[in-house]
């Protein structure tokens, strides 16, 4: 089955199926109820002209905005509101939506009914507020002043009606499906002000021209689509470059491989509408895939035998093109069962390859599209190059890294030493600060090595290097000088100081048991030598020699002890 993250939500739909009932109930009992008015004023010629125009309106719309087509449909609804009567654009305005929703694979028939019933009741509102500004600001009503006033007004009416029956939708969905309709209003909204002019120049050329009136009209309405969809599409290429050079700065500072490829999803989903989404890259595991992120965070990270032979990830992932599956839960080639879902599948393709996947899954009632792929196709590239970038900036790091410290123990390595030391030494005496150095040498490690084997003196090394790191400063320098001997770079640290310090650290590798790796344990000591800065040397290789020599000095003289440089 598939797995918790790619499942749908309960709330499937935009809201639950009895508030789509309740208002298309509401809608139609309203229009029985006027019966009697909608024959009365029933003009067949133009009834049918306006229904063919909403029905055609809502088959080819202006733009899509997250799951939601963008029609001048509302428009319509309110000039046939003005034209014949509320009972009777409400009645058309049911019958169009409901036959789209029956003939559409793309919209749910109850939920098309619901659309229907929205603009039903908002056609009522328009033509009641039109009728009662039209009677009673003038006695005539056939007075333009009086009618332009009454349409302005009732538009406003029609648009607050149907905002407040979107709202209600809304409160029924969950937080990202309100994101979303939010998204939807505003779209909407840039439709209605194209449309809704363009709705009461209608009312007052074809009650002035009749049928004349039509060419002109649908060449207007023509102009106005496509205003709308070049300023939607303007708005998506606007947020298509905004989440580029987002994803990009993201390249640049992201601490881990993963971090490029989450921000992906949070800025896909600003650019299409999904319920969850997961990235499948190849690994070196059994199945050969993995699921590196998913969206939301929160969700369960799916398992990678979802992605095993016989899905459509394993098919996509042999492909250089999107697949969109309308219903993943009947397509012949995924062999698994999965939940009723419509699937995105895009590969992530890095010099001329795929290396993985990106799964987007939401309801099988709204399937993608390929404006939907397209609308990511210029984003996943940049994510797979962010995130190729950031793994790259970390193996460098690491080399970097490996080319600086000691591999065993962690700790400075010889030639890094070296260049501290003589930065630290010219600080010291540009600014007349002291300086001293350690040298320590693990005593009779020879013998330990030959007795308990190599591995073991290898631990007992990394041993005494924590327990030397955790003694000295954070200021403090300290290295692997070579073999068994290490180097402490002590700055603004004197004579004195500096061998509290070295007997610090000799009692506390003194005080440590070592495995010898057979079940025992053995005690082991160091003997340390210091030199100083302007007491012993002034130069970097002079303060070495020094050291070293007290170091030599305390191991012959008996080991396990701290010998201060003389010269």
């Amino acid at each position: 089955m598939i797995s918790t993250s790619n499942r749908l939500p309960a709330n499937r739909k935009t809201v639950s199926p009895s508030l789509y009932r309740i208002t298309v109930i509401l809608s139609a009992s309203v229009i029985l109820i006027s019966r009697y008015h909608i024959l009365a004023s029933a003009d067949p010629t133009t009834s049918l002209l306006l229904f063919a125009l909403i029905l055609l309106s809502r088959s080819v719309p202006v733009a899509i905005a997250s799951e939601r087509p963008i029609t001048f449909t509302a428009a319509l609804v309110f000039a046939a509101a003005l034209l014949i009567s509320g009972e009777m654009a409400a009645c058309i305005a049911l019958l169009a939506c409901t036959l789209h929703g029956a003939l559409s694979k793309r919209t749910e028939r109850l939920q098309a009914a619901f659309i229907g019933a929205q603009y039903s009741i908002a056609a009522h509102a328009a033509f009641a507020t039109y009728a009662t500004i039209t009677a009673t600001r003038m006695n005539d009503p056939a007075n333009s002043s009086s009618q332009l006033t009454g349409a302005c007004v009732g538009a406003l009416a029609f648009v607050a009606t149907n905002a407040a029956l979107v709202g209600i939708e809304a409160l029924g969905s969950g937080r990202a499906r309100r994101a979303d309709s939010e998204r939807v209003l505003q779209a909407q909204a840039l439709a209605y002000a194209a449309s809704f002019p363009f709705a009461i120049l209608m009312v007052f050329a074809y009650r002035e021209f009749a049928q004349a009136s039509l060419p002109p009209l649908a060449a207007l309405i023509l102009v106005c689509a496509h205003a709308v969809r070049m300023t939607v599409d303007n708005r998506r290429l606007r947020r298509q470059i905004e989440s580029l050079n987002e994803l990009g700065n993201t390249s640049t500072s992201g601490v881990r491989d993963e971090m490029p490829l989450r921000r992906f999803l949070v800025l896909a989903r600003g650019l299409v509408t999904f319920q969850s989404a997961t990235l499948w890259l190849e690994d070196d595991s059994e199945i050969g895939i993995s699921a590196r992120a998913v969206y939301p965070e929160s969700g369960h990270r799916p398992d990678a035998h979802e992605a095993g032979p016989g899905s459509l990830i394993a098919r996509t992932i042999r492909r250089t093109t999107p697949l969109i599956v309308a219903d993943a839960s009947r397509d012949p080639r995924q062999q698994s069962l999965v939940e009723p879902a419509s699937w995105m599948l895009i590969p992530m393709m890095l010099h001329g390859r795929a290396i993985g996947v990106a799964q987007f899954v939401r309801g099988q009632s709204m399937p993608f599209t390929q404006t939907d792929a397209t609308q990511l196709a210029v984003l996943i590239p940049q994510a797979t190059i962010a995130m190729e970038s950031t793994r790259v900036r970390h193996m460098m790091h690491r080399y970097a890294d490996m080319a600086t410290s000691d591999g065993l123990t962690g700790l400075l390595n010889h030639r890094r030493c070296q260049e501290i030391l003589r930065d630290e030494l010219s600080r010291a005496m540009r600014y007349g600060r002291p300086l001293s150095i350690m040298m320590l040498d693990v005593d009779f490690f020879k013998q330990f090595n030959d007795s308990f084997g190599h591995p073991q003196g290898d631990k007992v090394l990394q041993a005494i290097a924590r327990i030397v790191r955790s003694t000295v400063r954070a200021v403090d320098h300290v290295g692997r000088y070579g073999g068994e001997e290490f180097i402490t770079i002590l700055p603004e640290t004197g004579p004195a100081d500096a061998f509290v310090l070295a007997e610090r650290i000799r009692s506390g590798v003194e005080a440590e048991a070592f495995s010898t790796g057979a079940g025992g344990w053995v005690q082991k000591t160091v003997s340390v030598g210091v030199a100083s800065f302007p007491e012993d040397a002034d130069s970097a290789d002079e303060l070495v020699l020094y050291a070293d020599n007290a170091l030599y000095e305390a191991k012959r003289t008996g080991k396990n002890r701290v010998l201060m440089a003389a010269r």
